[in-house]
């Protein structure tokens, strides 16, 4: 998967968690665990996929 691809997929998870947070009842504390657990995931997974694609790099260089 090229970088571009990764980060769509990335945005869609991070979309689809929040809008999981808007279909929640009304009790904001819930709402904001939500968007703010979409946001680490997003995050986290960017930071994933950028590892995995430098080890991908240095692999493909031979270092």
């Amino acid at each position: 998967m090229t970088p571009t691809e990764l980060t769509q997929q990335a945005f869609r998870l991070y979309d689809s968690i929040r809008m999981q947070s808007y279909k929640t009842p009304k009790h904001s504390d819930h709402r904001k665990r939500l968007h703010s657990v979409g946001l680490r995931a997003f995050y986290r997974y960017k930071r994933r996929m950028k590892a995995e694609q430098s080890l991908f790099e240095v692999s493909r260089w031979g270092f």
